[in-house]
């Protein structure tokens, strides 16, 4: 039934679930959700209810914030030699140049 959706009604879906922290139930509008675009290209609506993969990502999903503080902990890291990874296998699909603008090289 999700799936027969209009494309343009899906962004006006309203999700209910069970906040993790409080217990209370919450509902929200996915266009509302942080990282809406990126949630959408896991799959169809269907898909993402009936894998479970909707609720995980509405209640354990790192805000756009806490992503790029972690790139930037991780970056920073290895300026100063802690991480031995090499940077492009971070960044997926062509966006490490992106980030290297955010560096500062000493």
């Amino acid at each position: 039934m999700l799936d027969a959706l209009p494309d343009s009604a899906v962004a006006d879906v309203v999700f209910c679930y069970r906040d993790p922290q409080q217990g209370s139930s919450r509902m929200v509008r996915l266009h509302d959700l942080p990282d809406y675009p990126e949630l959408m290209a896991q799959g169809s609506l269907g898909h993402l209810m009936t894998s479970g993969f909707m609720e995980r990502f509405v209640k354990f999903h790192p805000g756009s914030e806490e992503r790029k503080a972690k790139a930037l902990a991780w970056l920073t890291s290895i300026r100063t030699g802690g991480a031995h990874c090499a940077p492009l296998c971070f960044f997926p699909f062509g966006k490490f140049e992106k980030w290297l603008k955010i560096i500062e090289y000493p």
